[in-house]
């Protein structure tokens, strides 16, 4: 009998936690942005990566705050970026870097009709260094931001393309 009491108590308290606490609400997901047509995914990455650009350069010269970044990209990056931005602030740099691009490449469209992402090539100069790197872009607001960036360790496509004549 005294067992049967002890299961009872101890069944009525691990039900009574449960009880209390409601399941987890389902975490709500935004609609993908379907508001730029694969036919323009080009000309729209070119002004994406032209804009992210413009806006670093922006930033890094003083002439906008570091949280600017977030008109130019998805905010899960924007918050990498605003930290790279304090990084390079703590470094005290004089000459402010600027930062260009010297060629790239629409790697992959994704999407049927509407875009879902895109990949470019970039081959940023700045300060002397050329950085190849993967930038993903995705659809916001009718345009393009950058979702991430992934530098390559082997540089060689940023280099001029040997010419050889006799």
């Amino acid at each position: 009998m005294r067992n049967r009491l002890i299961v009872v108590a101890l069944v009525l308290s691990l039900t009574g936690c449960a009880g209390a606490n409601p399941p987890p609400a389902p975490i709500p997901t935004a609609p993908p942005d379907l508001s730029v047509s694969v036919a323009n995914a080009e000309s729209v990455a070119t002004a994406a990566l032209t804009a992210y650009v413009a806006r670093t350069n922006e930033i890094v010269s003083g002439d906008a705050a570091p949280e600017s970044i977030a008109e130019v990209t998805s905010a899960a990056w924007s918050t990498e970026e605003i930290a790279g931005f304090a990084a390079l602030s703590a470094i005290g740099s004089t000459v402010p870097p600027t930062v260009a691009v010297s060629q790239f490449e629409v790697a992959r469209v994704r999407g049927a009709v509407s875009v879902v992402d895109v990949f470019l090539h970039v081959c940023f100069d700045g300060g002397g260094v050329s950085t190849l790197a993967t930038v993903h872009l995705v659809p916001r607001a009718g345009t393009l931001v950058v979702d991430n960036i992934r530098p390559w360790e082997d540089a060689s496509w940023c280099e001029p393309e040997l010419s050889f004549s006799s």
